[in-house]
């Protein structure tokens, strides 16, 4: 899975992202939930819309689910 670039030796930076593990395994409908810097939203966005899960099953069919992510920006 795809994560952000570390950066130079600033703060530890977390964004929020709300969205729907679809039943392809493919994250929709992401959106900003919480982010301590604005400037990181899109990157954040752009690194969640990246990742594919296993998606949820029940009765053996799959299932979208509604998830939180952090993506964690290391010294940005």
């Amino acid at each position: 899975m795809p994560q952000p670039k570390e950066g130079r030796g600033g703060r530890d930076i977390d964004v929020a992202i709300r969205g729907i593990i679809g039943q392809d395994g493919k994250v929709h409908q992401a959106v900003v939930q919480s982010a301590e810097r604005e400037d990181l939203d899109t990157e954040a966005l752009a690194i969640v819309r990246q990742w594919v899960f296993t998606p949820a099953v029940c009765n053996g069919q799959p299932n979208d689910q509604e998830v939180t992510f952090i993506v964690h920006f290391h010294g940005r």
